[in-house]
C-alpha cells in the first residue's frame, strides 16, 4: 500500500499561482470519497477524519490580502500584470489506492433490487487500525507539508507582494489623477456650455438690436420723407400766395403809380413855366420901383439889367442847363417881357 500511495504522490503538486487553487480543492474535495473507505467505521475515526480534512480544506483556502486595482484594462491585462510567483517545491499528497468496486452499492435496473440494501463486508479489527494509522500519518503529513510550503512560498513571494501594493498605489494615485482630469473636464465642459449659452443669449440680443435699429432707422427714413412732403407743399402754397398777394398788389398799385408818373411828368413842365413867369415878375416889380423913383430911364435900364441878371448856380454840367441858356439856344432874344401877357405890360412912362 506504501508503495501505491508513493505512485501517486506525484499527481498531486502545489499549485504555482493562486488562480489554481480552486481547481486544486476541487480535486481535493473530489479524493474524500476514495478516503472514505479507508476510514475507521467507529465514531472516533470517523470525528478525526473529518477534523483532518477540513483543516487541508482550510489550509489549502488560505489566499493572501492582495487587492488588485479594478480599472487596470481588460481581465488579460490584469492577469499579465500579477506578478507570477517563484518555483516552489512541490507538495506531494499520498492517496491510498484499492479496489473502486469495494464499498460501493451495485446499481440495477431491477426495482425488487433496489430496494434491498447490500450489506457491507465489515473489516476486521487489525485492517481497521492499519488504516487509521496510515490515514492518521497520511493527514498530519500533508497538512504540515502544506504549511510549510504555504510560509515558504509567503516568504519568497513577499516581493511580488511588494510589486502588488506598489502597483495598487500607482492605481490610485492614476485614480485620483484620472478624477482630476475628469472634474477639469467636466468644469470645463460647464465653462463651455455657459459661454455658449451667453453667446447665444448675447446673439439673440444683437440681433433684437439690430431689427429695433433697423425699425427706428425706417421710421426715421419714413417721417423724413413725410416732413420733406409736408414741406414741399409748404413751399408751394407759400409761393403761390405770395404770387398771388404779388400779382393783387400789382394790379392794385399799378394804375396807382402810372398816374403818379404822369403828375410828375406835368410838374415838371410846370415848374420850368412857373420859374419864367416868376423871373418877369421879379423884373417887372423892379422896373415899377425905379420909375417911381424918377430916375432918368436909361440910367435905369443900366441898372435894372444889371440887378436883373440871374445869380449863377453850381450846377452839373450837361445835367442841370439854365433857363437862360435854354431860351437863348431857342432863339428868345427878348427874355423879360415878350412872353408877358399883353394886358399886363405896363405902358413906359415920359420922364418929366
Amino acid at each position: 500500500m506504501v508503495s501505491d500511495l508513493e505512485s501517486n504522490m506525484t499527481r498531486y503538486t502545489k499549485p504555482k499561482t493562486h488562480t489554481d487553487f480552486d481547481s486544486t480543492i476541487k480535486a481535493l474535495r473530489s479524493n474524500k470519497k476514495r478516503v472514505r473507505r479507508y476510514k475507521a467505521k467507529d465514531s472516533y475515526g470517523l470525528r478525526l477524519h473529518h477534523q483532518s480534512f477540513e483543516k487541508q480544506e482550510e489550509a489549502w483556502e488560505v489566499i493572501p490580502e492582495v487587492t488588485v486595482p479594478i480599472a487596470l484594462g481588460s481581465t488579460k491585462a490584469r492577469e499579465a500584470d500579477l506578478p507570477a510567483f517563484a518555483p516552489a517545491p512541490e507538495a506531494v499528497i499520498p492517496l491510498p489506492t484499492s479496489d473502486k468496486v469495494e464499498g460501493k452499492r451495485i446499481r440495477n435496473n431491477d426495482s425488487a433490487s433496489k430496494k434491498k440494501k447490500n450489506k457491507k463486508k465489515k473489516p476486521s479489527s487489525d485492517e481497521e487500525e492499519k488504516e487509521l494509522l496510515i490515514f492518521e500519518d497520511w493527514v498530519i503529513a500533508s497538512m504540515n507539508w502544506m504549511v510549510h510550503l504555504y510560509g515558504s512560498a509567503m516568504r519568497i513571494n513577499m516581493e511580488p507582494v511588494n510589486k502588488l501594493a506598489k502597483a495598487e498605489s500607482r492605481a490610485q494615485t492614476a485614480q485620483r489623477e484620472r478624477d482630476e482630469a475628469v472634474s477639469k473636464a467636466t468644469a470645463a465642459n460647464l465653462a463651455m456650455d455657459e459661454a455658449e449659452r451667453e453667446a447665444f443669449v448675447n446673439k439673440e440680443n444683437a440681433i433684437k438690436m439690430a431689427e429695433l435699429n433697423l425699425k427706428a432707422d425706417s421710421e426715421v427714413i419714413c417721417l423724413k420723407r413725410m416732413l420733406a412732403e409736408a414741406r414741399g407743399l409748404r413751399d408751394s402754397e407759400v409761393a403761390q400766395a405770395a404770387q398771388i398777394v404779388r400779382r393783387e398788389v400789382s394790379e392794385a398799385f399799378i394804375p396807382k403809380f402810372k398816374i403818379a408818373e404822369e403828375k410828375i411828368s406835368l410838374l415838371d413842365g410846370v415848374n420850368d413855366n412857373q420859374f419864367m413867369y416868376l423871373s418877369q415878375a421879379r423884373a417887372n416889380v423892379q422896373l415899377i420901383k425905379a420909375l417911381k423913383d424918377g430916375r432918368a430911364l436909361a440910367t435905369e435900364n443900366d441898372q435894372d439889367l444889371k440887378a436883373l441878371a440871374p445869380e449863377p448856380t453850381p450846377l452839373s454840367p450837361g445835367v442841370h442847363r439854365s433857363v437862360e441858356n435854354i431860351a437863348y439856344e431857342a432863339g428868345v432874344a427878348d427874355q423879360f417881357g415878350s412872353l408877358l401877357p399883353i394886358e399886363r405890360v405896363c405902358p413906359s412912362e415920359e420922364p418929366d
